[in-house]
């Protein structure tokens, strides 16, 4: 018997905490919800402007118990949807490289890495000889499955090479490298890859 009593205690204790919080922050939730409605009317942007006012109202209740409003609230609501943005994005990075000597020259394979699963579309990147060497750009294409129409083209007098291609793919993007001699080339690109350099020798 003591046991429900003590549960039955509990409960109650948790319930009147809940409610009190609510109590408590109905003003805020009055005055974004208030705010957000009105803006809402005649738009046909209702669904983005009301998941909005969610976030908004889940944060200044989430915010250690201290009430959140105006400036300080629409700063953690941009926060949370630069977050949400970020993460929704693909980018790419460098995964890894396979460099092989041929007759003509260097055969150099660059594999790039997805930060998720979603489609890249159309990716672009360029190929530039950094050092004094006399090597060129002979060849740059992109590699593997998944491919559409490309834009290739060598500029510079062989120094630079530009490459557009859609890219219909989700696993990792690849492109290939044919140069003359031994050099060292910098690899740049779209998707906010960070540019990097190989020594091709």
């Amino acid at each position: 018997m003591s046991s429900i009593w003590e549960f039955l205690n509990r409960f109650l204790s948790w319930f009147l905490v809940i409610v009190g919080i609510v109590i408590a922050f109905w003003p805020v939730i009055q005055h974004v919800l208030g705010k957000k409605f009105k803006a809402l009317k005649g738009t046909k942007d209702r669904r983005a402007k009301l998941a909005s006012s969610a976030i908004g109202i889940f944060i200044a209740l989430a915010a250690g118990g201290q009430l959140v409003t105006g400036n300080k609230l629409q700063a953690l609501k941009d926060a949370e949807f630069s977050k949400l943005e970020k993460e929704a994005k693909t980018t790419l990075s460098f995964h890894s490289k396979e460099i092989k000597q041929t007759d003509n020259g260097f055969w150099v394979r660059v594999i790039f890495e997805p930060s998720n699963n979603k489609s890249l579309g159309l990716l672009s990147f360029e190929a530039k000889i950094i050092n004094d060497s006399n090597a060129k750009i002979l060849k740059f294409a992109p590699m593997g499955s998944g491919l559409a129409e490309s834009y290739k083209k060598i500029i510079d007098d062989g120094k630079m090479a530009q490459l557009v291609y859609s890219f219909l793919g989700i696993h990792r993007p690849e492109v290939g490298l044919i140069l003359s001699g031994k050099t060292q080339v910098r690899i740049s690109g779209s998707h906010e890859l960070e540019p990097f350099e190989i020594n091709v020798e």
